[in-house]
């Protein structure tokens, strides 16, 4: 067992929670990535392109994953002391 003090290393991961400015950017960018991924996924389709069409894809499962609900109340992997 590491008997290694980590609470130094320790921080506050909520970067901008309470800023609203913040919150309206990640908005902004988010829908000009829904934006960008209709148009990559139409001219993959249009031009047969894989790429594009596959690029597209993959960024509209990056605008699926966001979030705008605020901070989580749990750490995304468990806290070992």
């Amino acid at each position: 067992m590491h008997s290694t003090d980590l609470s130094s290393w320790k921080h506050d991961h909520q970067f901008g929670a309470q800023n609203p400015l913040a919150k309206k950017r990640a908005y902004v960018v988010t829908v000009l990535t829904a934006v960008m991924m209709v148009a990559e996924i139409a001219c993959g389709q249009i031009f047969h392109s894989m790429a594009l069409f596959a690029d597209g894809w993959h960024m509209g499962i990056a605008c699926e994953k966001s979030d705008f609900s605020g901070p989580k109340t749990e750490p995304l992997v468990p806290v070992v002391e």
